[in-house]
């Protein structure tokens, strides 16, 4: 076995890194980038894919990029969240498919909180979340803007051709300030991990749990 390099991923140069807390949340993210290689080969080699976190734009949004020489040159970041309005989507995590297929995971921000009323709101106690020294708005946060969590996945070809959108992956919307919030976060095939701290009327405490979910790879 030879080894070289090591061989920097153009793209992923000089980013503008995530702040030490989100805006209007007081958690911080410890995983910024994910690497996988591919289970098919493209002229003749396995491909490299990376990922990672960028906040150039003022929030953060996740990037990705391939090699298909074994690391020597990669393609241009395309950005994989495609959110209409400025939220910061973090935590990416990549996989790659027996059939080629890659995916990227990651926690998104997009859907504000749920309404005040709402069953979703009881479920994500947002009830209980009334001290926040970093949001200027009114407590509890409902309806606030890139502040509550989801888990969504962008699928790709092996050569990185997006198929469709982003998919939701969660069921509820849940409220990181609610107990530590953990970077525990895996992808594998058809099979994505996440946390949240929802109550599904087994967790009223709104302790941070292990969700997992089962995709069809497209």
């Amino acid at each position: 076995m030879t080894w070289q390099g090591p061989l920097p991923v153009t793209g992923a140069q000089n980013v503008t890194l995530t702040p030490e807390a989100y805006p209007n949340t007081t958690f911080t993210d410890g995983i910024t980038n994910t690497f996988t290689v591919g289970r098919t080969l493209i002229n003749g080699r396995y491909p490299l894919y990376m990922s990672w976190e960028d906040y150039s734009a003022g929030v953060d949004n996740i990037l990705l990029s391939g090699s298909f020489d074994g690391g020597t040159t990669w393609t241009a970041p395309i950005q994989v969240n495609d959110n209409a309005n400025p939220v910061d989507e973090f935590q990416p995590n990549l996989a790659a498919a027996a059939n080629g297929t890659v995916s990227v995971n990651f926690y998104d921000r997009r859907l504000a909180c749920p309404a005040a009323g709402t069953s979703e709101a009881s479920g994500a106690g947002l009830a209980l979340d009334t001290i926040n020294p970093n949001y200027s708005g009114s407590l509890p946060p409902y309806g606030a803007s890139n502040y509550c969590i989801n888990t969504s996945v962008q699928f790709y070809s092996a050569a990185l051709s997006p198929l469709g959108q982003n998919i939701r992956i969660s069921q509820h919307t849940w409220d990181p300030q609610l107990n530590a919030f953990g970077n525990d976060f895996a992808g594998a095939r058809n099979l994505a991990s996440s946390v949240s701290t929802y109550d599904d009327g087994s967790n009223p405490q709104h302790y941070q749990q292990q969700v997992i979910a089962t995709l069809a790879i497209p």
